[in-house]
């Protein structure tokens, strides 16, 4: 059931996570972002609200206090987070203010969700380790008691100790001397490793000289070069400002094209939208059929309830 509760959580996790993205990113759009700003900031925002979220919550799971950076991240977040929800929603009244914050109640319940159910973990492997830990000691057999009986005696019996105590020299001298032999062979090995790579570095060092002597030779032909090389570039660069004299030739001769005022646009956006359905269009509706930002479309609504005598 874990398992399902974190794959559930997930889920729903991802789904308020991609509304509010788009939601925030309207939001900054519509005070005068262009859109590459605007996800700027809306990645800024969710990212500072979702880790100020999980920081509090692994706080307490570890059992200490949150830092004061913590719970800012956090609110400051929430309040970016939760102001654009409800925004996008805003002017359908109740119903949207709370469908809005909905999403960011739901993102904060998944949050708490998926820690509960890491928290239920620790808490069984840690019921698990006590329990392990409570398991009485093995109790010594008779058995393993008269064998630790025997092994004293023996101990303590002084002639087959001094004859142990022998044999085990016997044993070792052999040993010691095909370590010794042993090391002796490796000193060999690593005298002749040592001449093989004085060769190898001996056998690198001469084609570095040629090739050292060969640049040597070279450079008189560089210096040669250089003074060429600065003709062309010279000829190159008088070249480029005859280019760009004619570009700004053609460029005072070209028209130029007044723009278009934003307002004029999405009032005839707006206005076309009234014939076809009878009633005028909400801000963020005009703003993406227009093109414009926030403010533009809410002047043009509110000349064309003005003068369509639609004002309350």
């Amino acid at each position: 059931m874990r398992v399902i509760n974190i794959l559930a959580a997930m889920f729903v996790l991802g789904c308020g996570v991609y509304l509010s993205l788009n939601h925030s990113h309207d939001l900054f759009m519509g005070v005068g972002y262009t859109s590459k700003q605007a996800w700027v900031a809306t990645a800024m925002s969710e990212v500072m609200f979702i880790v100020g979220g999980i920081n509090l919550a692994a706080s307490r799971l570890r059992g200490y206090k949150p830092s004061i950076p913590a719970y800012l991240g956090f609110w400051q977040g929430l309040g970016l987070v939760g102001w654009s929800n409800i925004a996008a929603t805003f002017e359908y009244g109740l119903a949207g203010w709370l469908l809005g914050g909905s999403i960011v109640t739901t993102v904060l319940i998944m949050e708490s969700v998926m820690m509960a159910e890491t928290k239920k973990k620790q808490k069984t492997e840690e019921k698990t380790e006590e329990h392990a830990d409570r398991q009485p000691e093995p109790r010594k057999s008779a058995r393993r008691v008269a064998y630790a009986e025997e092994t004293v005696e023996a101990v303590t019996d002084e002639p087959a100790l001094e004859n142990a105590v022998a044999s085990a020299v016997e044993t070792v001298e052999p040993v010691a001397e095909a370590v010794t032999q042993t090391v002796e062979d490796v000193v060999t090995e690593e005298e002749a490793v040592e001449e093989s790579v004085e060769a190898a570095v001996d056998a690198v060092t001469e084609p570095v000289t040629a090739v050292e002597r060969t640049v040597a030779d070279v450079e008189p032909a560089v210096d040669v070069v250089e003074p060429v090389e600065e003709a062309v570039a010279e000829t190159i660069a008088e070249e480029e400002k005859t280019v760009a004299t004619v570009e700004d030739a053609v460029a005072d001769e070209e028209p130029t094209v007044a723009p278009q005022d934003p307002v004029a646009v999405a009032k005839e956006k707006a206005l076309e939208v009234y014939r076809t359905e009878g009633k005028l269009p909400g801000r963020p509706r005009l703003m993406k059929l227009a093109g414009c930002r926030q403010n533009h479309a809410k002047r043009a609504i509110d000349e064309l309830k003005a003068e369509l005598g639609l004002a309350s």
